[in-house]
């Protein structure tokens, strides 16, 4: 949340929504303490309610699945904490974040979801 409080004149694009064609929506996701995860990271979210980085699989029915994209960094927290994160949007594939390689299954349910990824925008 640091970026909330920066200068007005000042920004810096870094590519991650590709398009407003689909309104980017967010929502809230609790994120464990200690956890350091930047803006861009596809997050999952595990059985006790928290979200952390996607390892890029879904693969079978226990996997994880892909569920949100993380809108701000996070930086080793003290506590808990509660983050932005987009849960509908237009994206550029080439900025997002995870563990391995996005599946073709993942890249899906997140389709499915209303996350949308598209490659043609250059990553600076």
């Amino acid at each position: 949340m640091d970026n909330l409080y920066g200068k007005v004149d000042e920004f810096k694009a870094d590519n991650l929504i590709n398009d407003i064609a689909v309104t980017p929506v967010t929502k809230s996701a609790k994120i464990k303490k200690a956890s350091k995860l930047e803006r861009g990271t596809i997050l999952s979210v595990d059985a006790k309610g928290y979200y952390k980085k996607f390892n890029g699989a879904a693969t079978g029915e226990s996997a994880e699945k892909p569920d949100c994209i993380l809108a701000d960094d996070v930086e080793n927290p003290d506590e808990d904490v509660f983050a932005v994160a987009y849960a509908k949007g237009m994206f550029n594939r080439k900025a997002l974040i995870l563990d391995g390689e996005l599946s073709a299954e993942a890249e899906e349910i997140l389709r499915e979801k209303g996350i949308y990824l598209k490659d043609d925008v250059e990553v600076k």
